[in-house]
């Protein structure tokens, strides 16, 4: 997972309005004092020295004024609307995270009572998961998934590494398989399905602590629990 930056973008955000001001302080307080340096005081004199009405002098310094001003705002409200489009690509990115974090949970779960169900079936005094008992409880059974998943992830680009993405990518392909091989009740593909729960996702011993075996749901919980506390987030 890439770093995040909240914290130094508001410092940067901060130095940045305190140089606008402290710039615009400095201008204020030398236009006086160049306006009495010779030479800058003839050559405003010439700019204005196309009307004696002093009416029009006054307006014309007015008429610059507000186009200073006017791109000034401009200015200012692009830096405004940048800042916001930058929150708002990252607020999208917490709640897709929120999306996918939960969705693999709920897919996880559905693994783990099968598995809990597979397990009890067996009368041996020690329970463990067999391939048979697997099969009874899990063929024609249903993982849930989010049917837009692929575009879900695709979200969190930016957020976590391209290594990770992949990752995230790879375990909803497996869950998608097990899901078909479940589907099909083929025993086959449910055998196989078998060795990834097993391998893969654990979920005969997890028992709902999914974050301390997979990987990227510990990734995903702690990128959803460092924006938590801000309070941008709270809505999602």
């Amino acid at each position: 997972m890439r770093p995040l930056k909240k914290d130094s973008n508001k410092v940067e955000e901060r130095k940045f309005i305190a140089i606008t001001v402290a710039l615009w302080v400095i201008v204020l307080i030398l236009v006086p004092v160049l306006l009495n340096i010779t030479c800058i005081k003839q050559l405003f004199l010439y700019l204005i020295s196309f009307t004696n009405s002093a009416d029009y002098k006054i307006a014309y310094v007015e008429f610059w004024g507000t186009i200073i001003g006017s791109f000034i705002a401009i200015w200012g409200a692009l830096y405004v609307q940048r800042k916001i489009d930058k929150n708002s690509e990252h607020s999208n990115q917490v709640k897709y995270a929120y999306v996918v974090y939960y969705d693999l949970r709920f897919a996880l779960k559905d693994l783990n009572d099968i598995c809990d169900e597979a397990i009890n079936k067996n009368n041996n005094f020690v329970k463990q998961l067999d391939v048979y008992n697997f099969y009874q409880s899990a063929k024609g059974r249903k993982i849930h998934l989010n049917p837009k998943w692929i575009a879900d992830v695709a979200q969190l680009n930016g957020v976590f590494s391209d290594d990770e993405i992949e990752q995230i990518y790879t375990y909803y392909g497996k869950l998608v398989d097990i899901d078909r091989a479940f589907q099909s009740e083929s025993l086959e593909k449910i055998e196989k399905a078998f060795t990834c729960v097993k391998q893969d996702f654990r979920a005969d011993s997890i028992e709902g602590d999914y974050e301390k075996y997979i990987d990227v749901l510990d990734k995903l919980h702690q990128f959803i629990t460092q924006n938590k506390s801000d309070e941008k987030y709270q809505q999602f």
